[in-house]
């Protein structure tokens, strides 16, 4: 079953949670190793519960806030969402010109 959540690079986990340490929440090391553990290293969510002792749900929590603070970490404007596509030089300059386009609009 593919999981309902976007996986995330070792950067991006990063960058995700020193957001989430910035706004205060709290995640404790261990938990924030096994939420590393599915976003970045791809293990399935029942395979880290069961080998660590913990509920499926405790994991998946803590999945969707190192989610949201990554999201909220983008800053993007409202109604925005971020993507990761993989394409070829020519067509990526055109998705990159057409971002920034857009953005220039807001202003």
């Amino acid at each position: 079953m593919k999981p309902k959540y976007q996986f995330l690079t070792a950067v991006e986990f990063n960058r995700a949670v020193k957001h989430l340490k910035a706004s205060q929440s709290r995640i404790s090391e261990k938990n924030l190793g096994l939420v590393r553990k599915a976003l970045v290293e791809k293990i399935p969510v029942p395979e880290l519960s069961q080998s660590n002792n913990c509920t499926p749900q405790l994991i998946n929590r803590n999945i969707n806030k190192v989610c949201l603070a990554f999201k909220d970490s983008l800053g993007l404007p409202e109604g925005w969402q971020s993507i990761r596509v993989e394409l070829p030089n020519d067509e990526a300059e055109k998705v990159i010109n057409l971002e920034k386009q857009l953005k220039a609009k807001l202003r």
